[in-house]
This record gives C-alpha cells, structure tokens and sequence, in this order.
C-alpha cells in the first residue's frame, strides 16, 4: 500500500474530467451530470481539443494547458488513449486520478496486461493515486464530490456515516440503491476495479481514519494482497469501525486433492470465514443481510448488551417469531418476576414470557393497557433492547396497536428495533416516528443477530512465540529437503523442537528391536507402520494401540510386517501409549488467497466427520487463540458434557504450533497434528501423530 494520502479523492478542491463531448451521453458525461445534480461546489475543468464548453462546464484543450492544478482527474476514455492522459496527470501533479475506462487486464488477455503493466509503469514513483482502471469511480456525498460514471445514483441521498468499497461497481450500486429504498443513506461510495493502485486495503485504512464513517460495507471476490487486507482490516476494528464483508467467488478449491485432514475440511470458504472473524470483521450472506447490519450500526452504533424482549402482535405471530429469534441464535431471557406481575397486572390473558403476545389488545382496546405491558418489559433489568415483530394493519388498528407501542417506548434509552411485515408504503405510525424498522424481517433478525455479535477487537497479527533463530534454522533446513510428506517420527521431532510434548517412541527394523524397545519405553505402547504410501492407517491394518506385552507386541508387528510389504520405504514405529483425554486437531492448510492458515478442531480417527472447525491466519498469540476457543461452542459443548479440560495447556500446544508456521510457512503446504490429547487442567496436552505435507518446488 502506498503511503500518499487518499483524501483528494474524498475531497477534492478540483475536478477534471477527460473524455465528455456535448450533448453525448458517456462515461464522462455522466461524471459531470453527477457532479451537477449533487451540487459539487468546487472547479470542475473539461478536457476537450474542440470545443470551449461541455454541458454548461468550461473546457480545455488538454491537462497541461490548464491554469491550475487539479486534485482529482477522472479518465474516461478508450483504453488506447488512457496511457497518454495519465501520462499528462503525473507531469501536471494531480494527486489523485481516476480511469474509468475497461480493456485492461481485467481481459485476461496480452494486450490488456500489457496496457495496465504500461500504466504502473507510467505511475510508479510519483506521488499521483490511481483508481481503477475498470472502474466505475467513487462519490464523496456530503461534499458533492461525486465522480461515479452512472446513471444509476439518486439526486437525492440521505449521508449517514456508511461507506460502500467494492471490487465490483454493479454490486455497489446494488447496495447502494436497495440501501436507499429501506432508509441507508451514505457519506462515501467506492468502485477499485482492477485496483493498478490504490486498492481495498487503501481505502479500509483511509475508512478507519475518517470521522464521517461509522460502518463500512465491503464487496470482495479476491484478497489480491492478504498482509494488507488483514492490517486494514484491523485498523477498523481497531478504530471501532465494523467491516461488513460480502464475499463472491467462494467455492471448495482443492478439497478433492487434499492429503491431510486439514486441507480436507477447509473448503467452503472456512478459512475465508476464519479469517473474518479473526480480523474482527461481519460476515454477510445476502445483500439484504449487509445493507440492515449497516442500518443498526449507523442507527445504534456499538451494541451496549445482548439481551432481547420480544413482543408480537398476535398468538400466532408471537411462535413464529419465538422460533425465529431461536434459529437466529439470539438471547431471549426470562424476564424478572416484578416484570411478569406488571405485564400480568395490565394483560390478565397473556402468559408473561419473552416474547410476548399482545392478548386481547388485538381485537379491542385502546392500546393504553398495552402500553403498561410493554412499558413493563422496556424497563426489565435483564432486557438490553427491544424487538417488536409487527404484522400488517390497516390504519383504524395500526393507530391502537403501534400507538401503544410508540407511548411504551418513546424516549426509552434502549435501542427499539421494530421487526416489521407491514405493506410497503401503507400508513404507519411508527415509521411516521421515525422508528428503526427492518423490512424483511428474516435478514433484518440475522443482521441483528451480527450487530449484537460484533467483536471489534480482532486478533491481532503478533509473533506467536519469541523468536528463536536456531530453532528457525534447523526447520527450514529440514522443510527444504525436497520430500513433500514428513512422516510422523521426524514431523514429532520438529515439534518437539518447538516445545509440544510428544509421546517417547522408536524406529525398530525388526522384532527382537520392538519388544526391546517397548521393553525401555514401558507398557502399554502402540506400533505403527511409517510409510508415504500410508498417510492415513486404521486400527488393525497400519495401527495398534494398547499392546501390554511381549506377545501382544510380537503379533502386532508380523501383522503391520505383512501390511507394509508393498512399501519399500516402510518403517515400524513402536510408541508410548498417550494418556486419556480429548482428542483435538491442530492443523494448516494453504488457502489459495490468503495463504498458510491455522486450523483447530475436534481430532482422531473421525475428524472429517466434525465440520466445526476454527481457522485464524498466523502469526495468533496466546491470547489470540485463548479468545478464538472462548468463542468455540464446539469446546463449550464438550465441556459441559465431559468436565473441564486443560485449556492452557490447549492453547498452549496451538501457540508453539503457531509459531513453527510463521517460522516454515515458506515450505509447508498442508499439517495435521493428530490427535493432540488434551487432558483435565493440569494434566497438560501431547502431540501423539503429526503429518506434515510439503510445498511443491518452484
């Protein structure tokens, strides 16, 4: 990322436009016929050879012959005269430029990445920004400084602190005109295309650093650079300012080919989804879902508490929107018993829980005995906000019912968030309010279900573990010898290296060598078949567990003998038995975007069949991963069902794991550790398999 500031963009003093003609309706024209119709107060310059004025704004003949120095250029030309124009830009000073034009190497053809290389090369080392090319351009609002190349931006559009940055410019315009239709306004509006220059991570960071952005709306379909996606992605988070990320092109890329367990469960974006949360960032699903996450955090800001009151205007509507908060994993206590005798008190037929039903009060009444129900549970202690789920009313009813609930809530410090399924554009009193409604209601409760999740502070990117240049020195050493599988007696020796216990164990070459050894080790011990042609064994075929004796071991190893026959580079293992415990994974896959990722998750001989699987991007301290398995509800679960574990001891073992990835994450493709046996707290955690699969050359 450059170091030259963005804010021309945001705000600039000047305008050029290249590439209008009068009376034409083009990229450039349309440039102009924004700038106009939002009331861009500052010198917006023409450039044309021919004529003196284009649509009611004075022209020049060409970028040098302009009087003045223009902040921000927008290129709307053919891509074959595009070099020529930047060229101009660099030489007059512009700080900040914009190519709205396509045939670039967004082509995926030579000449397209010819002309974009010619480009870089044209803006290299000066102090001009470039957006795009391929771009449909930006819009500051509240300035007027809108430079968007469409016909398709509203003359009128409220600034409220959102932002949109896109890769592509139909998305944004998608979010930013179905945001307007529920009440999203914007402060600014993004399009990077094929990002030359300056990129999303740029513009993250400028978002982070502007007071007049509160929430950040982000359409991505490749992390181009992924070091400085997560850094600006931390800045926001960092700032307190939530990046809702609305990801295309996540499909399962090499899953079929993966030789770890690991790279088998990491399809399906799992490691992109890892990455969101590690980075303390929102994932959205829809654009439904990310347009109504924005709303509340312009609406709300920060959430103050997670605890839900729901109320629903009828029986029916009231299960229906019981079961909805429950699919969307929201908190709906019970309400205090003060709470239930007040609501009892003004409703005698409806059954005090949360949610509540409205009871009679929906076929007659004046609303004011509901206004005490509701008034009740606004004030209960353990309510942080209100939910109200509102079905259609025509306007005799809509005035008692919302009424009521206008007179309960009015004024109330909590936030009031109206769920509603009214009819698009029928009379309603709490929209008249101005109250905040979320229409549909079912992404308008997973937006919710984001906002009260958000966890601004991320993991931060820190070095795992204190570095350790000889310990650095013999992996890489051993990384680099060429031989993509490090089988398990050398893959526990390296991790022994970096601190994780590991079972005692030998390599035998014949039976008298096994009892001998499980002699020394000590009863019981498990043998085990070494082979790149067996990455993965069964009990009984490449693997024996729990030998007691002599016997036991001299059977195992004529059967694992027989078994390895085929291969000429097996070896017999013969291994300490591991203590009890839970079985954990501890693991790596290489992402084809974002690189080497961590993976945690449930481990043993049936690790692909649990899919709940945590992935961060190294480098994660300890108290990173503490915060990741805090959030695990997997390890929630075990714990409740099994006891306590030594979580300490987990992290711990996660952490060193950590650090040898940052420190070979050159080399390594794919690792499993597994299983890691975590034992009670205080009986710590030991690595009993590793595999480790190494990068192909060149």
């Amino acid at each position: 990322m450059k170091s030259n500031s963005l804010d021309p963009f945001f705000s600039p003093r000047s305008v050029a436009v290249v590439g209008a003609s009068p009376g034409k309706t083009g990229f450039a024209n349309l440039v102009l016929a924004n700038l106009k119709a939002h009331r861009y107060a500052g010198p917006v310059s023409v450039i044309h050879p021919g004529h003196a004025q284009v649509d009611g704004f004075a022209a020049s003949p060409s970028i040098a012959a302009l009087s003045h120095v223009p902040e921000h250029c927008v290129i709307a030309v053919r891509a074959e005269l595009v070099a020529q124009v930047l060229r101009e830009c660099v030489a007059k000073g512009i700080p900040a430029v914009t190519i709205i034009a396509a045939g670039f190497a967004e082509m995926g053809v030579q000449e397209g990445v010819s002309r974009q290389r010619e480009l870089q090369e044209i803006v290299s080392g000066s102090m001009t920004r470039v957006l795009g090319p391929n771009c449909i351009g930006m819009g500051s609002f509240a300035n007027g400084g809108v430079t968007i190349a469409s016909a398709n931006i509203p003359a009128e559009l409220p600034v409220l602190p959102v932002a949109i940055v896109s890769q592509s410019g139909g998305v944004a315009l998608a979010l930013m005109l179905r945001g307007v239709s529920q009440g999203m306004g914007l402060s600014h509006f993004v399009s990077v295309g094929n990002e030359l220059d300056a990129s999303v991570p740029d513009f993250l960071l400028a978002m982070a650093a502007r007071d007049d952005v509160k929430v950040v709306i982000c359409y991505l379909e490749g992390a181009r650079d992924a070091v400085a996606l997560r850094c600006a992605l931390e800045a926001c988070a960092r700032a307190s300012k939530p990046v809702i990320l609305l990801r295309g092109g996540l499909t399962v890329q090499g899953k079929a080919a993966a030789a770890s367990h690991t790279g088998s469960l990491s399809g399906d974006g799992a490691v992109w989804r890892g990455f969101v949360a590690q980075v303390g960032a929102i994932e959205a699903t829809t654009i439904d879902h990310a347009i109504a996450t924005a709303r509340i955090f312009a609406r709300f800001g920060l959430p103050g508490g997670q605890r839900v009151g729901g109320f629903a205007g009828g029986g029916g509507m009231t299960v229906l929107f019981t079961d909805m908060l429950a699919r969307a994993g929201l908190q709906v206590p019970d309400f205090t018993e003060p709470t239930r005798q007040r609501i009892r008190a003004a409703l005698p037929d409806v059954t005090p829980n949360n949610p509540m039903d409205m009871g009679g009060m929906f076929l007659s009444g004046d609303g004011s005995l509901l206004a005490e129900a509701l008034e009740a549970m606004a004030t209960d202690p353990n309510i942080d906000l209100l939910a109200l789920c509102m079905p259609p009313y025509l306007p005799v009813r809509d005035r008692v019912v919302n009424g009521a609930v206008l007179r309960a809530t009015r004024g109330l410090a909590k936030p009031v968030v109206v769920v509603s399924y009214a009819v698009p554009g029928a009379p309603s009193v709490l929209r008249d309010a101005d109250y905040f409604l979320l229409e549909p209601p079912e992404p308008g409760l997973l937006a919710l279900k984001s906002w009260l999740g958000y966890a601004p502070a991320g993991i931060a990117a820190v070095e795992a573990l204190p570095g350790d240049a000889g310990r650095r020195n013999r992996l890489r050493a051993c990384l680099s010898r060429g031989r993509r599988p490090i089988l398990e007696d050398e893959g526990k020796s390296l991790l022994a290296q970096y601190g994780v216990a590991v079972p005692a164990e030998q390599v035998v070459v014949d039976v008298d060598a096994a009892v001998a050894a499980a002699g020394r080790i000590g009863y019981p011990v498990a043998m085990k078949i070494l082979s790149t042609h067996m990455l993965h064994r069964g009990l009984g075929r490449g693997v024996f567990i729990a030998l007691n004796d002599e016997t036991a071991v001299r059977e195992a190893f004529a059967t694992l003998q027989a078994n390895a026959a085929a291969y000429a580079d097996a070896r017999l293992l013969v291994q300490a038995m591991a203590p009890a415990g839970y079985e954990f994974l501890i693991g790596a896959t290489r992402d084809p975007e974002l690189g080497l990722a961590l993976a945690v998750g449930v481990g043993g001989a049936n690790v692909e069949a649990a899919h709940d699987v945590l992935f961060a991007l190294p480098p994660v301290d300890a108290a990173g991963i503490a915060r990741l398995l805090e959030a695990w509800p997997t390890l929630a679960a075990l714990e409740a069902r099994s006891g306590p574990i030594d979580r300490a001891a987990l992290i711990d073992a996660v952490a060193r794991v950590c650090a040898l990835l940052v420190d070979g994450q050159e080399f390594i493709e794919e690792l499993d550790v597994n299983p890691l046996i975590v034992g009670a707290p205080g009986q710590g955690a030991i690595a009993v398999d590793a595999l480790f699969i190494l990068r192909e050359a060149g």
